[in-house]
């Protein structure tokens, strides 16, 4: 049975994409061929991997409490790429305290913002 030699090419869309697991997923998925929109609050993290990477990595400002920012974003990744294959909701922040240490109301918002990215 003869294989295809050419790798399949997904695009990705990874929100929290300049730091931490977020970055660490927009340089595997970039350094493997495939296309990248990398959204963050500060993008400048990710100029390296835009220079490096050139037309297959996209890093867009978007803060994501915003809809309309995240909404735009995702209408951007589609008209540079034509679709999105992989989505990988990243964005959060979380209390460093011990938890009964956090207050409440931050451990409330840290879970909302990352189970819903907003």
């Amino acid at each position: 049975m003869p294989t295809d030699p050419t790798p399949v090419r997904r695009t990705w869309f990874v929100t929290g994409g300049s730091s931490g697991i977020g970055l660490s997923l927009t340089r595997a998925a970039a350094g493997r061929g495939d296309r990248v929109v990398a959204v963050a609050r500060d993008v400048g993290p990710l100029a390296a991997l835009v220079d490096e990477h050139g037309g297959r990595v996209l890093a867009l400002p978007v803060d994501v409490r915003r809809p309309a920012e995240l909404e735009g974003a995702v209408a951007r990744a589609v008209e540079a790429f034509g679709r999105i294959d992989v989505v990988a909701n990243n964005a959060g922040y979380a209390c460093s305290a011990p938890s009964r240490r956090c207050p409440t109301s931050r451990r409330a918002a840290s879970s909302t913002r990352t189970c819903s990215g907003c």
